[in-house]
């Protein structure tokens, strides 16, 4: 049996529980369209997001929650709340920063750890209709940063970010996430549809 993982905050674990290991979100709508597919009957699927996470605490875990588990494939999506942390204590370039070098040594520690693992990166993303948004621009260069660290780790990178600023030209951002960050049941498929066909072709 395969197993994916995915690894991130709280748009990852989508209100996931005891009783809803996969939670709510995204990554339980991905499970569900794996079941319905038999080329991947066989996919065992984890969440390992955590609410509130920065990359730093993907760091401080990424042995107990990755490394134990040994997925074929991992999956991880992190920088929401390191830029909006970013955002609240004033657009200062050492943060962001703190952000690449950490991510960095993140993903030079599960490549080292983790070498038969197919590691892709989602970019962060916040959910905007106007690219004149102080936070949609603070967010744009977390965004840059993921595609960079991506290419000098020859990681593929699935952009999140794109997904949505093609959504919000035919459809409020509100009715995709009310705080334009924490998807609905609507965001959240739409986020699953667009990786299941990027999975698709890679495993």
């Amino acid at each position: 049996m395969s197993k994916i993982l995915f690894f991130g905050d709280s748009i990852t674990a989508g209100n996931r529980s005891p009783d809803a290991p996969l939670g709510e979100g995204y990554v339980s709508v991905i499970a569900e369209m794996f079941q319905c597919d038999s080329n991947y009957e066989h996919m065992e699927v984890i969440n390992s997001g955590i609410n509130g996470h920065t990359v730093q605490d993907l760091l401080s875990r990424y042995e107990e929650d990755i490394v134990a588990q040994n997925p074929d494939h991992l999956l991880i999506k992190i920088g929401i709340n390191d830029a909006y942390k970013n955002y609240m204590d004033g657009i200062r370039a050492y943060q962001l920063g703190n952000y690449v070098r950490d991510y960095d040594r993140l993903l030079s520690k599960l490549k080292v750890a983790l070498p038969d693992t197919s590691i892709r990166l989602l970019t962060p993303y916040f959910i905007c209709g106007s690219s004149d948004d102080g936070f949609y621009q603070l967010m744009s260069l977390y965004v840059h940063s993921v595609k960079a660290l991506g290419a000098k780790h020859d990681l593929e990178v699935f952009n999140v970010q794109e997904i949505f600023d093609k959504a919000v030209q035919i459809m409020p951002s509100t009715s995709l996430a009310a705080d334009r960050i924490h998807p609905q049941r609507e965001g959240h498929e739409l986020i699953a549809g667009y990786l299941y066909e990027f999975l698709d072709k890679k495993i």
